[in-house]
């Protein structure tokens, strides 16, 4: 009798696993279905059914950024058939800018800040070090899975750095630098002297002279602008740049399924690391060139880099010289 109770509870025990994989499925099809009708809510109904003990999967993961990027109004099919398709090589920021998404009117708009909400949770995926990775989406998800999660970071990463040089950088329709209906030239005011002298170079655009002014929403003199305020956007671009480097050197390009656009994206990732190497060779001792966290950004600047020669080096190498003005 006992070794039939014993049967019983184990059959219990299977099935109500069966039941509960199946929910977890009808979940996620639901989500999947939600999201092709870009019927976002629902999608987002649909996810928060799922016990929480689920969300460190891939599936929930994939599913969850998918969501916010519906959210946001972007779109991965879009990026491919009508932006990376034409690329300027010649300055990959400056096509990101004129991305049909590089369309934000405020600084962290709904939009800018639904994609970032999916790229902490993508970028995050995984982790197992002290920072997080696409070495450790694939140790700990495998090949297959590491690879999707890291790809999906990655069209929305080339998104949002379009989105931030366009407002940042005050762009045109082309995006052009210092171009826009703004009044900036160049994307931050600097100050410090190495940062000076790499504007003054004549290789960024408009933004060329000492003391020419940054975008409004990067200077805490500007009412309604904090301190912090200036610090997380300038953290945005680091974080952003950061990670595309990292995805861009672990993932291997030739496995995407859409490869008409395969030599773009190449091209992308020599710049990116070409302009990394520019880091290096600039300020050897950056500390930046290593943050892959927010947190980890903002606080080096509040703790470390008080006067913000640091910080203000890094963005005018990577966003100055890379976002052109014609």
């Amino acid at each position: 009798m006992k070794k039939a109770y014993f049967i019983l509870f184990v059959i219990s025990l299977s099935c109500g696993k069966i039941n509960e994989d199946l929910q977890l499925e009808q979940s996620f099809s639901r989500a999947r279905s939600y999201l092709t009708k870009y019927d976002c809510s629902e999608a987002q109904t649909a996810l928060d059914e799922i016990d929480s003990s689920h969300y460190n999967k891939s599936s929930f993961i994939k599913l969850q950024a998918s969501v916010y990027a519906c959210k946001a109004n972007v779109s991965e099919s879009k990026l491919f058939t009508d932006d990376i398709i034409n690329l300027n090589t010649t300055s990959f920021l400056t096509s990101f800018a004129s991305f049909s998404s590089s369309n934000e009117t405020e600084a962290e708009g709904n939009s800018f800040n639904y994609v970032m909400q999916a790229l902490d949770l993508l970028y995050a995926s995984g982790q197992i070090g002290d920072h997080p990775s696409s070495a450790d989406r694939y140790l700990t998800y495998g090949t297959k899975e590491g690879e999707a999660l890291s790809y999906q970071a990655l069209y929305l990463t080339l998104i949002e750095l379009g989105k931030y040089a366009a407002y940042y950088g005050n762009t045109d329709d082309e995006g052009f630098k210092g171009r826009g209906a703004g009044i900036n030239e160049c994307i931050y005011t600097y100050t410090d002297p190495t940062s000076i002298a790499i504007i003054s170079a004549g290789t960024s655009g408009l933004c060329d002279t000492p003391g020419e002014s940054g975008h409004p929403q990067l200077d805490s003199g500007t009412a309604g602008v904090s301190d912090e305020d200036v610090v997380r956007r300038l953290c945005h671009g680091v974080y952003l740049f950061n990670h595309a480097w990292d995805i861009f050197s672990t993932v291997a390009l030739s496995t995407l399924s859409n490869t008409a656009n395969l030599s773009s994206l190449e091209d992308v990732k020599d710049t990116i690391q070409t302009l990394r190497d520019d880091v290096l060779t600039y300020i050897p001792a950056s500390e930046y060139i290593d943050l892959y966290t927010m947190d980890e950004c903002m606080n080096e600047v509040i703790n470390n880099d008080t006067s913000r020669v640091g910080i203000e080096q890094f963005i005018s190498i990577l966003f100055e010289l890379s976002l052109l003005s014609s």
